[in-house]
């Protein structure tokens, strides 16, 4: 629950960033190359497509709100013996199972799209 809380600030500014299409507020771009303030940026972050990103973001803030979910199921069914019975089992397992799929789905499409990056553009992204 703490690494969830920890990195929710991130996600959700990434998610703003992405859906917000160059808002008229802040008149800040969400291109390729160009960071949370419209300037452009090397990190590799910023260089993998939009839809990659939001698919990534999408499931990380999933994997926080799930992982929250969990820890409320933990709450409600405080005990083994509460745990250990229906509903209890269901929603204890459900929620922490979804937050682990979630993190692990994000994980793999980042990297996938980090790799390749890096596979076409290895002067620009160099293997770390």
């Amino acid at each position: 629950t703490y690494l969830a809380t920890i990195s929710l600030p991130w996600r959700l500014s990434n998610a703003g960033h992405l859906y917000n299409n160059g808002s008229r507020k802040y008149n800040r771009s969400n291109e390729v190359g160009l960071d949370l303030y419209g300037q452009p940026t090397e990190k590799i972050w910023y260089h993998i497509s939009q839809m990659r990103r939001r698919i990534i973001v999408f499931f990380l803030i999933l994997n926080s709100l799930a992982q929250y979910a969990n820890q409320a199921s933990r709450i409600i069914f405080y005990s083994f013996e509460l745990q250990n019975v229906y509903p209890g089992t269901l929603w204890t397992n459900l929620f922490f199972v979804l937050s682990m799929v979630c993190a692990g789905v994000g994980g793999f499409i980042q990297l996938h799209a980090e790799l390749k990056l890096r596979k076409v553009h290895p002067d620009k992204f160099p293997p770390t």
